[in-house]
């Protein structure tokens, strides 16, 4: 499931209880956003820098990918 913006026209606890429900449905979720749904609960947030430089962070991970170094 692609999700683009869900912040735009959803409250955070309306997300966070549709993101639970795919989750018991094992499926898996891309979210675009760049106006604050990424202190929601995921397993990983790629962050993409201006500078086109990138970054996963997860829970699940037992380290922090990123890009190489420009």
């Amino acid at each position: 499931v692609f999700l683009d913006r869900p912040g735009s026209s959803l409250p955070s606890k309306q997300i966070s209880k549709i993101l639970d429900e795919l989750r018991t449905q094992n499926t898996g979720v891309v979210i675009f956003s760049k106006n604050g749904e990424s202190h929601l609960h995921y397993d990983a947030h790629l962050d993409i820098k201006p500078d086109g430089t990138w970054e996963i962070l997860g829970e699940r991970s037992a380290e922090n990918l990123s890009s190489p170094a420009a």
